[in-house]
Protein backbone atom coordinates (compact mmCIF):
# COMPACT_ATOMS: atom_id res chain seq x y z
CA UNK A 1 0.00 0.00 0.00
CA UNK A 2 1.24 3.56 -0.40
CA UNK A 3 2.55 5.13 2.53
CA UNK A 4 0.55 8.46 3.30
CA UNK A 5 2.99 11.01 4.76
CA UNK A 6 2.96 11.71 8.59
CA UNK A 7 1.04 14.07 8.70
CA UNK A 8 -1.59 12.58 6.32
CA UNK A 9 -5.01 13.41 7.74
CA UNK A 10 -8.51 11.87 7.59
CA UNK A 11 -11.18 13.74 5.73
CA UNK A 12 -8.80 13.97 2.78
CA UNK A 13 -9.01 13.75 -0.94
CA UNK A 14 -6.04 11.11 -2.56
CA UNK A 15 -4.63 10.93 -6.18
CA UNK A 16 -2.02 7.33 -5.99
CA UNK A 17 1.14 7.16 -8.83
CA UNK A 18 1.04 3.75 -9.73
CA UNK A 19 4.68 2.35 -10.57
CA UNK A 20 5.23 2.13 -13.94
CA UNK A 21 7.12 -0.98 -12.99
CA UNK A 22 7.74 -3.68 -10.54
CA UNK A 23 11.25 -2.49 -9.38
CA UNK A 24 10.06 1.56 -9.65
CA UNK A 25 9.51 3.44 -6.23
CA UNK A 26 6.47 4.95 -4.99
CA UNK A 27 5.59 8.63 -5.31
CA UNK A 28 4.22 10.20 -2.77
CA UNK A 29 0.92 11.10 -2.40
CA UNK A 30 -0.53 14.65 -3.17
CA UNK A 31 -2.75 15.01 -0.11
CA UNK A 32 -5.42 17.78 0.83
CA UNK A 33 -6.04 17.66 4.41
CA UNK A 34 -9.04 18.63 6.34
CA UNK A 35 -7.86 21.01 8.87
CA UNK A 36 -10.53 20.74 11.04
CA UNK A 37 -10.42 17.47 12.22
CA UNK A 38 -6.07 16.89 13.56
CA UNK A 39 -6.48 12.81 13.50
CA UNK A 40 -4.05 11.20 12.23
CA UNK A 41 -5.38 8.35 9.67
CA UNK A 42 -4.86 5.21 10.72
CA UNK A 43 -4.80 3.87 7.14
CA UNK A 44 -6.93 1.00 7.50
CA UNK A 45 -8.97 -0.34 4.62
CA UNK A 46 -11.66 0.38 3.06
CA UNK A 47 -12.36 2.73 5.78
CA UNK A 48 -10.48 4.79 8.98
CA UNK A 49 -11.59 3.39 12.02
CA UNK A 50 -11.07 6.84 13.74
CA UNK A 51 -13.04 8.17 11.22
CA UNK A 52 -16.32 5.45 11.51
CA UNK A 53 -15.85 4.76 15.24
CA UNK A 54 -16.82 8.83 14.84
CA UNK A 55 -20.27 7.62 12.63
CA UNK A 56 -18.28 9.58 9.78
CA UNK A 57 -17.76 8.83 6.41
CA UNK A 58 -14.50 7.63 5.71
CA UNK A 59 -13.25 9.83 2.53
CA UNK A 60 -9.30 8.71 2.78
CA UNK A 61 -9.55 6.35 0.32
CA UNK A 62 -11.73 5.80 -3.25
CA UNK A 63 -14.97 3.63 -2.79
CA UNK A 64 -14.70 0.59 -4.18
CA UNK A 65 -16.41 -0.01 -7.17
CA UNK A 66 -17.32 -3.60 -7.55
CA UNK A 67 -17.28 -4.20 -11.61
CA UNK A 68 -20.21 -5.64 -12.57
CA UNK A 69 -20.46 -9.64 -13.00
CA UNK A 70 -20.51 -10.89 -16.80
CA UNK A 71 -22.50 -13.70 -17.03
CA UNK A 72 -21.45 -16.20 -19.54
CA UNK A 73 -23.36 -15.49 -22.71
CA UNK A 74 -26.05 -17.89 -22.71
CA UNK A 75 -26.14 -20.72 -25.19
CA UNK A 76 -29.65 -19.91 -26.30
CA UNK A 77 -28.50 -16.51 -27.80
CA UNK A 78 -26.14 -18.62 -29.97
CA UNK A 79 -29.40 -20.54 -31.07
CA UNK A 80 -31.66 -17.54 -32.04
CA UNK A 81 -32.65 -14.45 -31.04
CA UNK A 82 -35.82 -14.20 -32.99
CA UNK A 83 -39.03 -14.13 -30.93
CA UNK A 84 -41.15 -16.72 -32.32
CA UNK A 85 -38.63 -19.24 -32.21
CA UNK A 86 -38.17 -18.71 -28.57
CA UNK A 87 -41.62 -18.54 -27.89
CA UNK A 88 -42.61 -21.61 -29.35
CA UNK A 89 -39.03 -23.47 -27.92
CA UNK A 90 -41.06 -22.02 -24.63
CA UNK A 91 -44.13 -24.10 -25.28
CA UNK A 92 -42.01 -27.25 -26.43
CA UNK A 93 -40.55 -26.67 -23.39
CA UNK A 94 -43.67 -26.56 -20.94
CA UNK A 95 -46.37 -28.52 -23.06
CA UNK A 96 -45.08 -30.37 -25.59
CA UNK A 97 -42.52 -32.69 -23.70
CA UNK A 98 -44.96 -33.40 -20.97
CA UNK A 99 -47.13 -34.96 -23.74
CA UNK A 100 -44.61 -36.74 -25.83
CA UNK A 101 -43.66 -39.26 -23.33
CA UNK A 102 -46.35 -38.54 -20.47
CA UNK A 103 -45.61 -41.21 -17.82
CA UNK A 104 -42.21 -42.49 -18.71
CA UNK A 105 -39.71 -39.54 -19.17
CA UNK A 106 -36.09 -40.61 -17.19
CA UNK A 107 -35.27 -36.70 -18.41
CA UNK A 108 -35.07 -37.59 -22.02
CA UNK A 109 -37.37 -35.17 -23.51
CA UNK A 110 -37.85 -32.24 -20.57
CA UNK A 111 -33.98 -32.09 -20.23
CA UNK A 112 -31.70 -34.01 -22.16
CA UNK A 113 -32.41 -33.04 -25.44
CA UNK A 114 -33.73 -29.27 -24.70
CA UNK A 115 -29.97 -29.08 -23.40
CA UNK A 116 -28.63 -30.58 -26.45
CA UNK A 117 -30.53 -28.47 -28.47
CA UNK A 118 -28.65 -25.36 -27.73
CA UNK A 119 -26.00 -26.97 -29.10
CA UNK A 120 -27.27 -28.52 -32.15
CA UNK A 121 -29.41 -26.08 -34.53
CA UNK A 122 -31.03 -29.35 -35.73
CA UNK A 123 -32.82 -29.98 -32.79
CA UNK A 124 -33.80 -26.58 -32.31
CA UNK A 125 -35.68 -25.71 -35.34
CA UNK A 126 -37.08 -29.64 -35.04
CA UNK A 127 -38.66 -28.78 -32.09
CA UNK A 128 -39.99 -25.09 -32.32
CA UNK A 129 -41.45 -26.49 -35.56
CA UNK A 130 -42.67 -29.36 -33.94
CA UNK A 131 -43.72 -27.20 -30.90
CA UNK A 132 -46.13 -24.70 -33.38
CA UNK A 133 -47.82 -27.61 -35.13
CA UNK A 134 -48.56 -28.91 -31.72
CA UNK A 135 -49.81 -25.61 -30.01
CA UNK A 136 -52.38 -25.45 -32.79
CA UNK A 137 -53.72 -29.00 -32.86
CA UNK A 138 -54.50 -28.92 -29.25
CA UNK A 139 -56.08 -25.05 -29.93
CA UNK A 140 -58.77 -26.68 -31.55
CA UNK A 141 -62.15 -27.92 -30.75
CA UNK A 142 -62.39 -31.45 -31.93
CA UNK A 143 -66.70 -31.34 -31.64
CA UNK A 144 -66.91 -28.30 -34.62
CA UNK A 145 -64.28 -29.29 -36.49
CA UNK A 146 -64.83 -32.14 -39.26
CA UNK A 147 -61.86 -34.44 -40.42
CA UNK A 148 -60.11 -33.56 -43.12
CA UNK A 149 -61.23 -29.85 -42.27
CA UNK A 150 -58.55 -29.03 -39.65
CA UNK A 151 -56.86 -25.78 -39.87
CA UNK A 152 -53.53 -25.49 -39.51
CA UNK A 153 -52.33 -21.77 -39.17
CA UNK A 154 -48.80 -22.17 -38.56
CA UNK A 155 -48.12 -24.39 -41.20
CA UNK A 156 -46.00 -22.02 -43.08
CA UNK A 157 -43.78 -21.04 -39.93
CA UNK A 158 -43.29 -25.02 -39.13
CA UNK A 159 -42.43 -25.68 -43.05
CA UNK A 160 -39.09 -22.89 -42.67
CA UNK A 161 -38.16 -24.30 -39.41
CA UNK A 162 -38.26 -27.76 -41.03
CA UNK A 163 -36.13 -26.77 -43.64
CA UNK A 164 -33.60 -25.43 -41.67
CA UNK A 165 -33.44 -28.73 -39.40
CA UNK A 166 -32.97 -30.71 -43.04
CA UNK A 167 -30.09 -28.25 -43.68
CA UNK A 168 -28.49 -28.84 -40.42
CA UNK A 169 -29.07 -31.89 -40.17
CA UNK A 170 -27.41 -32.98 -43.23
CA UNK A 171 -24.38 -30.80 -42.37
CA UNK A 172 -24.29 -33.22 -38.80
CA UNK A 173 -24.41 -36.12 -40.72
CA UNK A 174 -21.99 -35.06 -42.90
CA UNK A 175 -19.18 -35.11 -40.56
CA UNK A 176 -16.74 -38.45 -40.91
CA UNK A 177 -17.22 -39.74 -37.09
CA UNK A 178 -20.67 -39.30 -35.31
CA UNK A 179 -20.18 -38.99 -31.58
CA UNK A 180 -22.95 -40.57 -29.41
CA UNK A 181 -24.42 -37.05 -28.63
CA UNK A 182 -24.72 -37.08 -32.45
CA UNK A 183 -26.26 -40.11 -33.13
CA UNK A 184 -28.80 -39.42 -30.80
CA UNK A 185 -29.53 -35.98 -32.13
CA UNK A 186 -30.10 -37.50 -35.52
CA UNK A 187 -32.38 -40.00 -34.50
CA UNK A 188 -34.45 -37.78 -32.18
CA UNK A 189 -34.66 -35.00 -34.63
CA UNK A 190 -36.18 -37.34 -37.21
CA UNK A 191 -38.98 -39.06 -34.82
CA UNK A 192 -40.02 -35.40 -34.09
CA UNK A 193 -40.29 -34.98 -38.34
CA UNK A 194 -42.38 -38.12 -38.19
CA UNK A 195 -44.58 -36.13 -35.38
CA UNK A 196 -44.49 -33.12 -37.52
CA UNK A 197 -45.85 -34.85 -40.67
CA UNK A 198 -48.53 -36.82 -38.47
CA UNK A 199 -49.68 -33.44 -37.19
CA UNK A 200 -49.84 -32.24 -40.76
CA UNK A 201 -52.05 -35.33 -42.03
CA UNK A 202 -48.76 -36.65 -43.99
CA UNK A 203 -48.75 -40.26 -43.69
CA UNK A 204 -46.46 -41.26 -46.62
CA UNK A 205 -44.01 -39.08 -45.20
CA UNK A 206 -44.36 -39.50 -41.43
CA UNK A 207 -43.73 -43.25 -42.75
CA UNK A 208 -40.56 -42.42 -44.74
CA UNK A 209 -39.22 -40.88 -41.71
CA UNK A 210 -40.03 -43.87 -39.26
CA UNK A 211 -37.97 -46.14 -41.84
CA UNK A 212 -35.14 -43.93 -42.01
CA UNK A 213 -35.00 -44.06 -38.13
CA UNK A 214 -35.44 -47.82 -37.84
CA UNK A 215 -32.63 -47.96 -40.67
CA UNK A 216 -30.48 -46.09 -38.61
CA UNK A 217 -30.73 -47.93 -35.60
CA UNK A 218 -29.97 -51.01 -37.20
CA UNK A 219 -27.02 -49.57 -38.46
CA UNK A 220 -25.62 -48.82 -35.42
CA UNK A 221 -27.34 -51.93 -33.70
CA UNK A 222 -24.02 -52.82 -32.33
CA UNK A 223 -23.12 -49.48 -30.98
CA UNK A 224 -26.34 -49.11 -29.18
CA UNK A 225 -26.02 -53.02 -27.52
CA UNK A 226 -22.91 -51.46 -26.22
CA UNK A 227 -24.58 -48.53 -25.00
CA UNK A 228 -26.47 -50.70 -22.36
CA UNK A 229 -23.23 -51.55 -20.85
CA UNK A 230 -21.62 -47.99 -20.99
CA UNK A 231 -22.17 -44.83 -22.47
CA UNK A 232 -26.13 -42.94 -22.46
CA UNK A 233 -28.04 -45.85 -21.80
CA UNK A 234 -31.07 -43.98 -21.11
CA UNK A 235 -30.90 -42.11 -24.35
CA UNK A 236 -30.45 -45.20 -26.24
CA UNK A 237 -33.35 -47.21 -24.53
CA UNK A 238 -35.66 -44.35 -25.62
CA UNK A 239 -34.67 -44.13 -28.75
CA UNK A 240 -35.72 -47.82 -29.09
CA UNK A 241 -38.86 -47.37 -27.48
CA UNK A 242 -39.85 -44.67 -29.48
CA UNK A 243 -39.13 -46.25 -33.06
CA UNK A 244 -40.39 -49.67 -32.15
CA UNK A 245 -43.64 -48.51 -30.81
CA UNK A 246 -43.85 -46.62 -34.16
CA UNK A 247 -42.84 -49.74 -36.19
CA UNK A 248 -45.31 -51.66 -34.23
CA UNK A 249 -48.04 -49.18 -35.50
CA UNK A 250 -46.65 -48.94 -38.80
CA UNK A 251 -47.06 -52.95 -39.46
CA UNK A 252 -51.34 -52.95 -39.87
CA UNK A 253 -51.30 -50.63 -42.65
CA UNK A 254 -48.42 -53.10 -43.96
CA UNK A 255 -51.11 -56.11 -44.88
CA UNK A 256 -52.67 -54.87 -47.65
CA UNK A 257 -49.63 -52.27 -48.62
CA UNK A 258 -48.11 -51.91 -51.79
CA UNK A 259 -45.29 -50.78 -49.34
CA UNK A 260 -44.95 -54.23 -47.51
CA UNK A 261 -42.16 -54.94 -49.45
CA UNK A 262 -39.18 -52.03 -48.85
CA UNK A 263 -40.50 -51.90 -45.03
CA UNK A 264 -38.36 -52.98 -42.35
CA UNK A 265 -38.27 -56.69 -42.79
CA UNK A 266 -36.86 -57.77 -39.16
CA UNK A 267 -37.08 -56.49 -35.56
CA UNK A 268 -35.03 -53.50 -34.70
CA UNK A 269 -32.54 -53.83 -31.51
CA UNK A 270 -34.45 -57.38 -29.98
CA UNK A 271 -31.90 -57.40 -27.60
CA UNK A 272 -34.30 -55.25 -25.08
CA UNK A 273 -37.44 -57.90 -25.55
CA UNK A 274 -35.27 -60.24 -22.66
CA UNK A 275 -36.58 -59.32 -19.37
CA UNK A 276 -33.26 -58.03 -17.62
CA UNK A 277 -35.03 -55.07 -16.51
CA UNK A 278 -34.72 -53.12 -13.08
CA UNK A 279 -37.16 -50.07 -13.68
CA UNK A 280 -40.77 -49.93 -14.69
CA UNK A 281 -39.18 -47.48 -17.62
CA UNK A 282 -36.85 -50.61 -18.45
CA UNK A 283 -40.22 -52.66 -17.96
CA UNK A 284 -41.91 -50.74 -20.80
CA UNK A 285 -39.21 -50.51 -23.37
CA UNK A 286 -39.17 -54.38 -23.03
CA UNK A 287 -42.58 -55.10 -23.10
CA UNK A 288 -43.11 -52.95 -26.45
CA UNK A 289 -39.85 -54.87 -27.92
CA UNK A 290 -41.64 -58.04 -27.47
CA UNK A 291 -45.59 -56.55 -28.71
CA UNK A 292 -43.19 -55.95 -31.50
CA UNK A 293 -42.05 -59.36 -32.14
CA UNK A 294 -45.43 -60.12 -31.79
CA UNK A 295 -46.78 -58.17 -34.17
CA UNK A 296 -44.07 -59.14 -36.75
CA UNK A 297 -45.23 -62.68 -36.06
CA UNK A 298 -48.63 -61.81 -36.92
CA UNK A 299 -48.00 -59.83 -39.68
CA UNK A 300 -46.03 -62.71 -41.30
CA UNK A 301 -49.01 -65.21 -40.43
CA UNK A 302 -52.17 -62.69 -42.18
CA UNK A 303 -54.04 -65.84 -41.61
CA UNK A 304 -56.84 -64.15 -43.77
CA UNK A 305 -54.24 -62.68 -46.44
CA UNK A 306 -53.18 -64.21 -49.71
CA UNK A 307 -49.33 -64.86 -48.18
CA UNK A 308 -50.47 -67.21 -45.17
CA UNK A 309 -48.34 -69.51 -44.01
CA UNK A 310 -47.86 -71.22 -40.56
CA UNK A 311 -45.97 -69.94 -37.81
CA UNK A 312 -43.65 -72.63 -36.71
CA UNK A 313 -44.06 -73.73 -33.27
CA UNK A 314 -40.54 -72.38 -32.13
CA UNK A 315 -40.90 -69.12 -32.83
CA UNK A 316 -44.44 -68.88 -31.22
CA UNK A 317 -42.81 -70.76 -27.85
CA UNK A 318 -39.93 -68.23 -28.41
CA UNK A 319 -42.68 -64.97 -27.87
CA UNK A 320 -44.50 -66.87 -25.44
CA UNK A 321 -41.34 -67.81 -23.02
CA UNK A 322 -40.40 -63.82 -23.15
CA UNK A 323 -44.03 -62.76 -22.08
CA UNK A 324 -43.62 -65.02 -19.38
CA UNK A 325 -40.14 -64.28 -18.09
CA UNK A 326 -41.70 -60.33 -17.97
CA UNK A 327 -44.02 -61.09 -16.13
CA UNK A 328 -41.85 -62.89 -13.62
CA UNK A 329 -39.52 -60.14 -13.86
CA UNK A 330 -42.13 -57.25 -13.44
CA UNK A 331 -43.35 -59.22 -10.03
CA UNK A 332 -39.75 -58.66 -8.73
CA UNK A 333 -39.71 -55.30 -10.06
CA UNK A 334 -43.11 -54.58 -7.94
CA UNK A 335 -41.99 -55.93 -4.80
CA UNK A 336 -39.54 -53.25 -4.24
CA UNK A 337 -41.77 -50.53 -4.77
CA UNK A 338 -44.08 -48.70 -2.82
CA UNK A 339 -47.44 -49.44 -2.47
CA UNK A 340 -48.79 -45.96 -4.31
CA UNK A 341 -45.89 -46.89 -7.00
CA UNK A 342 -47.69 -50.20 -7.79
CA UNK A 343 -50.95 -48.85 -7.88
CA UNK A 344 -49.72 -46.09 -10.64
CA UNK A 345 -50.99 -45.25 -13.98
CA UNK A 346 -47.38 -46.46 -14.86
CA UNK A 347 -48.06 -49.69 -14.10
CA UNK A 348 -51.72 -49.59 -15.58
CA UNK A 349 -50.15 -48.36 -18.93
CA UNK A 350 -47.13 -51.44 -19.12
CA UNK A 351 -50.37 -53.87 -18.48
CA UNK A 352 -52.39 -52.69 -20.55
CA UNK A 353 -49.56 -52.94 -23.04
CA UNK A 354 -48.57 -56.51 -21.97
CA UNK A 355 -52.32 -57.66 -21.60
CA UNK A 356 -52.06 -56.26 -25.52
CA UNK A 357 -49.37 -58.49 -26.27
CA UNK A 358 -51.28 -61.31 -24.87
CA UNK A 359 -54.54 -60.83 -26.77
CA UNK A 360 -52.20 -60.52 -30.13
CA UNK A 361 -50.27 -63.93 -29.69
CA UNK A 362 -53.48 -66.16 -28.41
CA UNK A 363 -56.46 -64.49 -31.04
CA UNK A 364 -54.20 -62.98 -33.75
CA UNK A 365 -51.93 -65.94 -34.01
CA UNK A 366 -54.80 -68.74 -33.47
CA UNK A 367 -56.89 -69.81 -36.88
CA UNK A 368 -60.71 -68.57 -36.82
CA UNK A 369 -62.62 -65.99 -35.76
CA UNK A 370 -63.75 -67.61 -31.89
CA UNK A 371 -60.45 -66.73 -30.02
CA UNK A 372 -61.39 -64.02 -28.79
CA UNK A 373 -63.77 -65.51 -26.76
CA UNK A 374 -62.49 -67.32 -24.97
CA UNK A 375 -60.16 -63.76 -23.61
CA UNK A 376 -63.23 -62.02 -22.57
CA UNK A 377 -61.91 -61.00 -19.32
CA UNK A 378 -58.40 -59.92 -20.73
CA UNK A 379 -60.46 -57.76 -22.65
CA UNK A 380 -62.44 -56.24 -20.03
CA UNK A 381 -59.70 -55.57 -17.40
CA UNK A 382 -57.45 -53.56 -20.06
CA UNK A 383 -60.89 -51.69 -21.14
CA UNK A 384 -60.79 -50.94 -16.82
CA UNK A 385 -56.64 -50.33 -16.72
CA UNK A 386 -57.24 -47.06 -19.65
CA UNK A 387 -60.19 -46.17 -18.09
CA UNK A 388 -58.04 -45.54 -14.76
CA UNK A 389 -55.07 -43.89 -16.89
CA UNK A 390 -57.63 -41.59 -18.71
CA UNK A 391 -59.17 -40.33 -15.58
CA UNK A 392 -62.87 -41.64 -16.77
CA UNK A 393 -65.78 -41.38 -14.30
CA UNK A 394 -68.23 -43.19 -16.74
CA UNK A 395 -70.37 -39.93 -18.11
CA UNK A 396 -70.15 -40.70 -21.67
CA UNK A 397 -71.68 -36.93 -21.92
CA UNK A 398 -68.13 -34.95 -20.62
CA UNK A 399 -66.09 -35.00 -24.10
CA UNK A 400 -63.19 -33.78 -23.99
CA UNK A 401 -62.98 -30.60 -26.56
CA UNK A 402 -59.51 -30.66 -27.39
CA UNK A 403 -57.59 -34.06 -29.15
CA UNK A 404 -54.52 -35.13 -27.61
CA UNK A 405 -50.60 -35.99 -28.69
CA UNK A 406 -48.35 -38.27 -27.23
CA UNK A 407 -45.47 -39.91 -28.99
CA UNK A 408 -45.02 -43.22 -26.14
CA UNK A 409 -48.49 -43.91 -24.70
CA UNK A 410 -50.05 -46.34 -26.33
CA UNK A 411 -54.39 -46.92 -25.24
CA UNK A 412 -55.44 -45.99 -29.39
CA UNK A 413 -53.73 -49.32 -29.97
CA UNK A 414 -55.99 -51.62 -27.35
CA UNK A 415 -58.84 -49.97 -27.32
CA UNK A 416 -58.99 -50.57 -31.44
CA UNK A 417 -58.16 -54.55 -30.81
CA UNK A 418 -61.32 -54.72 -28.07
CA UNK A 419 -63.94 -52.70 -29.91
CA UNK A 420 -63.14 -55.01 -33.00
CA UNK A 421 -61.83 -57.93 -31.65
CA UNK A 422 -64.34 -58.71 -28.05
CA UNK A 423 -67.87 -59.28 -28.85
CA UNK A 424 -68.93 -58.81 -26.00
CA UNK A 425 -71.92 -55.67 -26.42
CA UNK A 426 -71.02 -53.65 -23.48
CA UNK A 427 -67.38 -53.52 -23.26
CA UNK A 428 -66.80 -53.32 -26.85
CA UNK A 429 -69.09 -50.01 -26.83
CA UNK A 430 -67.43 -49.24 -23.81
CA UNK A 431 -63.89 -49.11 -25.92
CA UNK A 432 -65.89 -47.39 -28.37
CA UNK A 433 -67.18 -44.71 -26.10
CA UNK A 434 -63.59 -44.08 -24.70
CA UNK A 435 -62.51 -43.32 -28.67
CA UNK A 436 -64.96 -41.24 -29.55
CA UNK A 437 -64.70 -39.01 -25.55
CA UNK A 438 -61.06 -38.89 -25.12
CA UNK A 439 -59.68 -37.99 -28.79
CA UNK A 440 -55.98 -38.73 -29.09
CA UNK A 441 -53.14 -38.48 -31.33
CA UNK A 442 -50.71 -41.69 -30.55
CA UNK A 443 -47.22 -41.29 -32.99
CA UNK A 444 -49.27 -42.07 -35.99
CA UNK A 445 -52.38 -43.91 -34.55
CA UNK A 446 -55.70 -41.49 -35.04
CA UNK A 447 -57.84 -42.01 -32.29
CA UNK A 448 -60.70 -40.41 -34.24
CA UNK A 449 -60.01 -42.29 -37.40
CA UNK A 450 -60.09 -45.63 -35.14
CA UNK A 451 -63.71 -44.97 -33.89
CA UNK A 452 -65.39 -44.80 -37.21
CA UNK A 453 -63.69 -47.58 -37.84
CA UNK A 454 -65.18 -49.46 -35.07
CA UNK A 455 -68.48 -47.62 -35.64
CA UNK A 456 -68.74 -48.91 -39.01
CA UNK A 457 -67.22 -52.61 -37.76
CA UNK A 458 -69.99 -52.83 -35.30
CA UNK A 459 -72.75 -52.15 -37.73
CA UNK A 460 -71.89 -54.45 -40.58
CA UNK A 461 -71.39 -57.27 -38.04
CA UNK A 462 -74.89 -55.89 -35.85
CA UNK A 463 -76.86 -55.91 -38.70
CA UNK A 464 -75.47 -59.02 -40.71
CA UNK A 465 -75.95 -61.38 -38.23
CA UNK A 466 -79.22 -62.50 -36.73
CA UNK A 467 -77.78 -63.61 -33.50
CA UNK A 468 -76.48 -60.20 -32.75
CA UNK A 469 -79.64 -58.47 -33.38
CA UNK A 470 -82.10 -60.86 -31.69
CA UNK A 471 -83.63 -62.44 -34.45
CA UNK A 472 -82.47 -65.74 -35.24
CA UNK A 473 -85.65 -66.87 -38.05
CA UNK A 474 -84.00 -64.62 -40.68
CA UNK A 475 -81.57 -65.28 -43.93
CA UNK A 476 -78.07 -66.59 -43.28
CA UNK A 477 -78.60 -68.80 -40.75
CA UNK A 478 -75.95 -68.81 -37.13
CA UNK A 479 -73.11 -70.69 -36.74
CA UNK A 480 -70.74 -70.91 -33.35
CA UNK A 481 -69.58 -68.23 -31.46
CA UNK A 482 -70.56 -65.91 -28.93
CA UNK A 483 -72.68 -62.39 -29.65
CA UNK A 484 -71.94 -62.51 -32.85
CA UNK A 485 -71.60 -65.75 -35.25
CA UNK A 486 -68.46 -66.83 -36.52
CA UNK A 487 -69.34 -66.19 -40.32
CA UNK A 488 -70.36 -62.42 -39.62
CA UNK A 489 -67.91 -61.48 -38.26
CA UNK A 490 -65.32 -59.10 -39.61
CA UNK A 491 -62.37 -60.84 -40.05
CA UNK A 492 -60.20 -58.17 -41.42
CA UNK A 493 -60.21 -54.77 -41.61
CA UNK A 494 -57.74 -52.96 -44.33
CA UNK A 495 -55.95 -50.15 -44.31
CA UNK A 496 -54.75 -48.19 -47.34
CA UNK A 497 -53.83 -44.67 -47.52
CA UNK A 498 -55.36 -43.13 -50.73
CA UNK A 499 -53.77 -39.76 -50.01
CA UNK A 500 -51.84 -37.94 -47.30
CA UNK A 501 -54.76 -37.22 -45.47
CA UNK A 502 -57.05 -39.85 -46.65
CA UNK A 503 -57.26 -43.76 -45.55
CA UNK A 504 -59.76 -46.24 -47.61
CA UNK A 505 -60.45 -49.08 -45.05
CA UNK A 506 -62.01 -52.61 -46.31
CA UNK A 507 -64.36 -54.78 -44.30
CA UNK A 508 -64.34 -58.48 -45.15
CA UNK A 509 -66.09 -60.95 -42.95
CA UNK A 510 -65.88 -64.68 -42.50
CA UNK A 511 -68.60 -65.26 -45.26
CA UNK A 512 -67.43 -62.35 -47.62
CA UNK A 513 -64.13 -64.81 -47.66
CA UNK A 514 -66.18 -67.92 -48.54
CA UNK A 515 -68.07 -66.18 -51.07
CA UNK A 516 -65.03 -64.09 -52.33
CA UNK A 517 -66.96 -61.06 -52.13
CA UNK A 518 -64.93 -58.15 -51.75
CA UNK A 519 -66.57 -56.30 -48.77
CA UNK A 520 -67.88 -53.02 -48.07
CA UNK A 521 -65.20 -50.00 -48.41
CA UNK A 522 -65.38 -46.86 -46.56
CA UNK A 523 -63.28 -43.79 -47.03
CA UNK A 524 -61.81 -41.89 -43.61
CA UNK A 525 -59.48 -38.32 -43.30
CA UNK A 526 -57.42 -38.16 -40.72
CA UNK A 527 -58.18 -35.18 -37.96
Amino acid sequence: MVSASENGLCNLQVRITEPDSPGQSHMPRRLTVDRIRRIKCDEAKPSCQKCVSTGRRCDGYESIRTPPVMGMPSAWDFISDDSTELDNFSFFQSVTTSTLAEFFDPGFWSDQLLRFAHHYPALWHGMTALACLHRDYVGQDVRFTAPGAREIRSRRFALKQYNKSIQALSELCSKPVLGLEDRIVVLATCAIFSSMCVLQSQQHQAYMHIRNGLKIISEWEIDYQEVTVCGDYVAASMLVLIFTRLDSQVIPYMFASDDATTWIDRQVVPLYAHATFLTLFDAYVSIEAIYNGVMRLVWKFNKRGASYRPIPLTEREAQLQLLQAWDQQLAIVLETLPAESRNSKAVDLLMVRRTLAGLFYHVDLTPGELAADLHFTDSAELVDRVARILGDVGNGHLQRTKAAYTLETGIVEPLFWVAVRCREPQVRRRALRLLRQYPRREGICDGIVAAGTVNKLIEIEETGCPRARGDPEKASPCNDGQWVCEKHRVSTWDFVLQSESEVAVTYRTVEDFALDRPGTKLLYSWW
